[in-house]
This record gives C-alpha cells, sequence and structure tokens, in this order.
C-alpha cells in the first residue's frame, strides 16, 4: 500500500498542479522584474543623480545585500513555519516597499530601501521553489519546476520593456510603483494556498498531511487511493521509526552535518558562480551596449526585452533536457551557451550580436531554468528550505558582487573582454564541480535521492 509522498508523485499532471505552479510563477515573475527595472534605471539615475561608475554599481548591488538576508531568513523560517505562509509574507514585504522605494529622491535613499526590498524578494524565492518541489509528481518535475525561470525571463522582458515605454520617457518611479503589484499574490496566497504535505509529515502532522492527499486525490481522480485511516496508520508507523522527525528547529548548522555537508558546499558554489555571471552581466547590459556597441538606451532596452521574451519561451526546453538527458550534462550545455554568447556578442557585435544577444539570453534563461530543477532536489525535506536558501544567500552574494567588481574592472582597465573572460572561467568552472561532484537526480523521488 503507498505512502503519502509516493501518492503525491503517481498523480498524474491536473489543472491544479498548473495552478500552483502559475502562483509560484507569479512570485519568480517579480523576482525578474525587480532586477531588471533596476538595471533599466541604471543609465537613467547615473544621468539625474551624476553617479560615477562605482556608485551605479553600488546601487546595482544594493538588492542583493538584502536578498542574501531574505534568503538565510525565508528558508529557516519556512523549514519551521511551513512554506505558503512565508511566501506569501515575503511578497507582500517585497511589494510594499517596492512603492515605498519609488518616493526616493537621493542614491543614500534608494540605497536603504533596495536592501528592504531585496529581503523581501530574497525570501520568497527559495520557499517558492522548495514549495513547488514537493507538490509535483516527480518523472514531470524537471519540466513543470523549469517553468518557474521561462516566468523569470518574461519578468525580465517585461522590466526592459517598461524601462523603453516608461522609464526613459517619463520617469523612473513609475517602473517601481508596477513592482507594488504582487500585495494581491499576497492577500490570495494566504487564503488559498495548501501547505505542503511533505512539510506536515517533516513536522509529525500526520493527519494533516493523510487529509491533504486525501484532498488533493479526490480533486484530481475522483477518490482517495487509500482510505485515510489506513494512511495515518501507515504514517504514524513510519514516523516511530524516524528519528529526523523529532529533531530540534532547524538551524543554518544543519546544513553542514555530515550527511549534507558536501551538498550545501557544492550547490552554494555552483549558484553563487551562476549569479555572479548573471547578475553582473545583465544589470551593466544597458549601459555597455551604449558604451561598448552605440546602441541608445532606449534602443538597447526594447532589444533586451526581445531577446529576453524569446529565451523565455526556449527556457523550457531545458527542463526537458533534464528530464531526458539528466540534469548535470543539461547544466554543462547550458553553462557554456551562456558563456560563450555573451563572449561572441561583444566581440561582433552588428547583427551578428543581436543573435548573440538572443543566445546569451537563452543561456541565462536556461540556466536558472535548470537552477530551479537541480537545488531543491539535492536537499532532504527537513531542510530543503534552509538549503535553498542558504545556497540561494551564497547566489545574491554573487549577484551582489557581480555588478559592483564589474564597476571597479571597467574602472581600472576599460576593457569589456577582461569581464567576459572573467565571466567564462567562473561558469566553465561551475559546471565542471557538478559534473566531477554533483548527483544525478533525474526522475528520482525526493526521498529517494536522499538514500
Amino acid at each position: 500500500m503507498k505512502n503519502l509522498t509516493t501518492r503525491l508523485d503517481d498523480l498524474p499532471y491536473k489543472p491544479w498542479h498548473l495552478r500552483l505552479t502559475l502562483t509560484m510563477c507569479a512570485g519568480i515573475f517579480f523576482d525578474a522584474y525587480d532586477v531588471a527595472i533596476m538595471s533599466s534605471a541604471l543609465p537613467v539615475l547615473a544621468g539625474l543623480w551624476g553617479l560615477d561608475t562605482i556608485q551605479t554599481g553600488n546601487l546595482g548591488s544594493a538588492g542583493y545585500i538584502g536578498m542574501v538576508i531574505g534568503a538565510l531568513i525565508g528558508g529557516t523560517l519556512a523549514d519551521r513555519l511551513g512554506r505558503a505562509k512565508v511566501f506569501c509574507l515575503f511578497t507582500a514585504m517585497y511589494s510594499i516597499f517596492m512603492g515605498v522605494a519609488a518616493t526616493a529622491n537621493s542614491f543614500p535613499v534608494l540605497f536603504f530601501w533596495r536592501i528592504v526590498i531585496g529581503i523581501g524578494i530574497g525570501g520568497l524565492v527559495p520557499v517558492a521553489t522548495s514549495y513547488l518541489s514537493e507538490f509535483i509528481p516527480s518523472k514531470l518535475r524537471g519540466r513543470s519546476l523549469s517553468l518557474l525561470n521561462a516566468i523569470f525571463g518574461m519578468g525580465s522582458a517585461f522590466a526592459y520593456l517598461m524601462g523603453y515605454m516608461v522609464i526613459v520617457p517619463i520617469a523612473w518611479q513609475y517602473g517601481f510603483l508596477i513592482g507594488a503589484i504582487p500585495i494581491v499574490l499576497a492577500i490570495f496566497g494566504w487564503f488559498f494556498l495548501p501547505e505542503s504535505v511533505r512539510f506536515h509529515l517533516q513536522k509529525g502532522r500526520v493527519k494533516e498531511a493523510a487529509e491533504a492527499v486525501d484532498k488533493i486525490e479526490t480533486k484530481l481522480i475522483g477518490a482517495p487511493t487509500v482510505p485515510l485511516e489506513e494512511a495515518v496508520r501507515m504514517e504514524e508507523e513510519a514516523k516511530r521509526k524516524r528519528e529526523a522527525i523529532k529533531v530540534s528547529p532547524v538551524a543554518i548548522a544543519d546544513l553542514f552535518k555530515k550527511d549534507i555537508r558536501g551538498t550545501t558546499i557544492l550547490i552554494s558554489i555552483m549558484w553563487f558562480c551562476l549569479a555572479y555571471a548573471t547578475f553582473g552581466m545583465t544589470t551593466w547590459l544597458p549601459t555597455l551596449l551604449a558604451t561598448e556597441l552605440g546602441y541608445d538606451i532606449g534602443g538597447g532596452l526594447l532589444w533586451m526585452a526581445l531577446s529576453t521574451a524569446i529565451a523565455a519561451c526556449i527556457a523550457p526546453l531545458a527542463g526537458v533536457l533534464a528530464d531526458v538527458i539528466g540534469r548535470k550534462p543539461t547544466i554543462l550545455l547550458v553553462y557554456l551557451t551562456f558563456a560563450f554568447g555573451a563572449f561572441l556578442l561583444f566581440t561582433f557585435g552588428g547583427i551578428a550580436g543581436k543573435f548573440f544577444m538572443v543566445l546569451m539570453s537563452v543561456g541565462i534563461n536556461m540556466c536558472n531554468a535548470v537552477n530551479y530543477v537541480y537545488v531543491p532536489e539535492s536537499f532532504p525535506t527537513r531542510v530543503r528550505a534552509s538549503g535553498v536558501g542558504f545556497s540561494s544567500a551564497c547566489g545574491r552574494v554573487g549577484a551582489m558582487i557581480g555588478p559592483t567588481f564589474l564597476g571597479i574592472l571597467l574602472s581600472t582597465t576599460g576593457n569589456v573582454n577582461t569581464i567576459l573572460y572573467v565571466n567564462m572561467g567562473v561558469l566553465i568552472f561551475a559546471a565542471a564541480i557538478v559534473m566531477i561532484f554533483g548527483k544525478e537526480t533525474k526522475q528520482k523521488s525526493l526521498e529517494t535521492i536522499q538514500q
């Protein structure tokens, strides 16, 4: 007789799964929007407030300071209090302070509010990926979670489009006010999102978990596959055998215990490298397109919107690849696509450069698509949100360093090739360590992966 998690994994993929996915996608959409709208506003703010290269890089990095804090807090809270409510709380925080930031009138004020906004974004992203990974059937988890990054790409494209249509011709503040919209998502989610069954089980709430699976099966296939009383009895018996269910509240130190220490270090390095390359490049891209390739700011933003939208449509293929050929080979392929796409963009420029900008955007979106699949799979349920949160925080550190370090390189060398060579080395290193040390998680249940 099947246990609760097996019953979840064996369910057919239904519109109910898609609705959960799209709800989490809405949060990811505004994570991407936040990063790209700041990137779009930087050239305008630099001119408006007379910012030098270092200040511009610092302002681009400010949000990532908060994201580090938010990722650490959000993941830990989600492992203690539950996925759904914590997701809603951080979404609300982001929305409220995005609106407040639109009132900023100087570099120091906006720098501060960007940190606060970053806490909200940093908290909601690891919770969203952990939550969704615990509901999607294992055989389709890769392609389903990769939709998160398709939406990430759409969020970026929308922000660049708003940069072209709103920020450049009207005012940067309106771009920030649009970021307050997710307050509606936070309110909706608070009342309607179900809590994770796996979280209930990890906390010993066997009856709540069994009742939740009963409701899900009834909704999706018409009736429960195991009587409620029998399901509760089976899980209570399993609970007595699991010492992990009696552990003290989750702490970051748990991620460095012997059984998962290697995973924590590997995933954190991978996410740091990817975020460094991604956000260092995208934060500065509107400026580099103008200074290196002769684009005007508006034209650069418009082409970025188009190339990112195209890439977002292609990005879910990374999830299909991950389900077919495996996570590790897919990571290698898409990291190389990102690395060489960026290099070729600035090597050729012109019409060819536009093609390579699309290739770079495809690489970026596919890298992050596989990331959203692979990272939450790699951690056991008891620390999944904390693990995703901690590694996400390491990624945010990379994202924080990227724009600032790139600004320093530009101011000292004046050579864009230096940046590109560093990015290529970072991405190739990340892909190599995953290929050598990473575990393959293709189409395995979350419980099997940890054995």
